[in-house]
């Protein structure tokens, strides 16, 4: 959620400046009540991805996910709905995803159709930093993506 707050931030200050516009994509979640008292809530259904916008005439969806391995980021990380979502939005648009390596705090943008070719092709469970490295951009501390979209 850490990073959902910081892209979320940064989003607001791509629109304010008008610069692109990219929003959060909201959760609907179905609440249970005891009366007035909310007991519990859970999402409805299962969130596609995270944000969602238009930059220079391109539609965009980025979905962020973070890890605490400091070697390799698991493609398990990545729900197969979201595999699915970026397969067909990136025959019409352009798919991105946020990594942020928390523990050695190293944050990457990388094409969807990247990391899809990355699954179909690393014979692992995971995708190595050095790959990130050689295959996708790294974000300097004030995580300005949108100049590499």
């Amino acid at each position: 959620m850490k990073l959902e707050k910081i892209i979320e931030d940064k989003c607001e200050e791509y629109i304010k400046n008008e610069i692109a516009y990219i929003y959060k994509v909201p959760t609907s979640f179905t609440v249970i009540r005891k009366g007035k008292q909310i007991i519990s809530a859970f999402p409805k259904k299962k969130s596609t991805i995270d944000f969602m916008g238009a930059y220079n005439g391109l539609a965009i969806a980025i979905e962020t996910k973070s890890t605490n391995n400091k070697t390799s980021f698991p493609f398990s990380n990545i729900a197969d709905h979201q595999y699915n979502f970026f397969m067909q939005w990136c025959k019409q648009a352009k798919g991105f995803y946020i990594v942020w390596f928390k523990v050695i705090d190293e944050m990457f943008l990388v094409k969807a159709v990247d990391i899809q070719k990355a699954k179909d092709t690393i014979d692992r469970k995971s995708i190595p930093l050095d790959w990130f490295k050689e295959n996708a951009i790294k974000l300097d501390e004030n995580i300005d993506f949108i100049k590499h979209i």
